[in-house]
């Protein structure tokens, strides 16, 4: 007889938690596989510039290219994808980066001590909000997924070993995005401060940990084209000062020309090239630009996380949602235990902010000054996620409820809804814009016919330009040797694609042939791409 059922042996005591949230975590990723390819579009955007500098990549590098490890990245998924079908492997690639960003997000919030429900459920709003899915340049998922990977390994780490992490994480980042240099800077700055404070120079293996950020330097210098720092925050600041001058002044419209906002620019502030000249020439105007862009930014950080939170239950309740949203607080407060919840609160946040305070200003500090001093850019804010969802996810576990079963119905409750909003907002939102039907578009004709194209367009050509038998790129100068009239002429055209945004409005001749002259060359014009700002214009006899 045996003294204990076969079941109970130690082999098959598992934690239930160890095989039920794996599978929970696969179901999220598997289920937001159907969800998102309704809505995802390849949208023009700075990504463009990254799969293009990627794709023909190669080392040691002449020059900084802006966002290294971005490009290198893409790279090495075109490696593995064989250089093929492009833009099916860039829609993998963004599926990847949402998935990564959604489980490392999970492992954090885990990290931090917070109860898996809890992790999960927030990750998975995340994963599912119409923020993450829309989100564009994808880069900040990039950075997003290095920030949260890097932080759940050095948790529980003491200080000097976290800053060692923080300065090669930031590094990384820093040839990823170019703010982020600041970061590396202020991190080894920090790292040399505890080595001497902490006397960790007694112990030689930790000389390593300073010897590291000096040689990533050297390599960063002498490898990858220099350092990532440059006169880019100034023409940043120009670019986007335009745009709230014209929220300021509705009545004034830019050109519709590339760069017409450097030449407007000039006319407000002359000519100035540095941020302290900008202050010096028009002192109020400066603080003005600032003042509004703290304010847009508490504008939009509340707004998105409004949605983040409430766009399930918004779908649920419609209108009602005001009444949810008021009576939900006065029920939490009858149900919980508010002495004890205050309490449990009050802990968790002095033991995030000892644990992470100084990390994550350290990381976050040259966003916050971008967000300041340039503009509140979305994708600045999916790298102050990592505050918010933090300080959510402590909040919901500090919550102590008078009855455990009060929990469970509250768990139950919050599933349906969070999936009946889901699929209510799947049917209800699709894509936004198709960019990549028009890409399917040129493909299929490609793929029927031997192509010759032609185009003003120099990056989002890389999505369909494989299957192009010859492929030129062409601005048509408004001169009798250079605009399009004299190119038609000398060359087999069978496509000619236009990005309107860089079409020269005092080009007649260009003008002409859009607007009429493309008939008397054989050409038909495309006109259900117009709302995407492109123009196509195919041989007849092609389709």
């Amino acid at each position: 007889m045996f003294s204990k059922s076969f079941s109970q042996t130690k082999l098959f005591q598992l934690d239930r938690n160890q095989i039920f949230y794996p599978i929970i975590l696969i179901l999220t990723c598997l289920l937001y596989f159907f969800y998102t390819f309704q809505k995802y579009d390849i949208v023009p955007s700075d990504d463009y510039v990254y799969i293009n500098t990627g794709y023909y990549l190669t080392l040691p590098l002449t020059q900084n290219y802006l966002g290294f490890f971005y490009p290198l990245f893409f790279k090495f998924i075109f490696f593995l994808s064989g250089f093929k079908n492009v833009l099916s492997t860039i829609y993998w690639t963004y599926y990847g980066l949402s998935i990564g960003s959604f489980l490392c997000l999970y492992f954090y919030l885990k990290s931090l001590g917070a109860k898996r429900p809890i992790s999960i459920f927030i990750a998975s709003s995340f994963l599912f909000s119409d923020y993450q899915i829309f989100l564009f340049p994808k880069i900040s998922f990039f950075c997003f997924i290095l920030i949260l990977f890097t932080l759940t390994l050095i948790q529980k780490k003491d200080l000097f070993t976290k800053f060692v992490w923080i300065t090669v994480l930031c590094w990384v980042l820093g040839y990823t995005r170019p703010e982020f240099f600041v970061s590396y800077l202020l991190a080894f700055a920090v790292t040399v401060a505890l080595f001497v404070a902490e006397k960790r120079y007694q112990q030689p293996k930790n000389f390593f940990s300073i010897a590291l950020p000096i040689l990533l330097f050297l390599f960063g210098v002498l490898l990858l084209g220099g350092q990532p720092l440059g006169n880019r925050g100034v023409d940043a600041f120009k670019q986007h000062f335009v745009l709230n001058y014209l929220s300021w002044h509705p009545e004034v419209h830019l050109e519709n020309r590339n760069r017409s906002e450097f030449t407007f620019f000039r006319k407000v502030f002359g000519e100035v090239n540095t941020m302290s000249d900008i202050f010096r020439e028009n002192p109020p105007l400066f603080f003005k630009h600032i003042y509004f862009n703290v304010l847009n930014y508490w504008k939009l950080s509340t707004n998105l996380l409004y949605h983040f939170c409430f766009d399930p239950l918004l779908k649920v309740f419609s209108y009602k949602i005001k009444y949810f949203l008021m009576a939900s607080p006065l029920l939490l407060l009858f149900l919980i235990n508010i002495k004890t919840s205050f309490l449990v609160l009050k802990g968790l946040l002095i033991r995030y902010i000892r644990n992470n305070g100084l990390i994550t200003c350290v990381i976050l500090l040259p966003s916050f000054v971008s967000v300041v001093l340039i503009y509140p850019r979305e994708h600045y804010f999916l790298f102050h996620l990592v505050v918010a969802l933090s300080v959510i996810a402590i909040v919901l576990d500090s919550l102590e409820f008078k009855r455990h079963s009060v929990v469970f119905f509250l768990k139950i409750s919050m599933l349906v809804l969070f999936v009946m909003g889901s699929a209510m907002s799947n049917i209800e939102t699709q894509k936004k814009t198709n960019h990549d039907k028009m890409y399917e578009y040129l493909i299929q004709l490609a793929q029927r016919h031997k192509l010759s194209l032609v185009t003003n367009e120099v990056f989002s050509p890389i999505f369909f330009k494989e299957y192009i038998d010859k492929y030129q790129i062409n601005t048509f100068k408004n001169t009798p040797n250079q605009n399009i009239d004299a190119f038609l002429k000398s060359h087999d055209t069978h496509v000619v694609y236009l990005e309107m945004k860089a079409i020269d409005p005092s080009n007649q001749v260009l003008a002409s042939f859009i607007s009429k002259d493309y008939e008397n060359y054989g050409f038909r014009k495309i006109s259900a791409y117009e709302k995407l700002n492109y123009l196509i214009f195919v041989k007849k006899g092609i389709e």
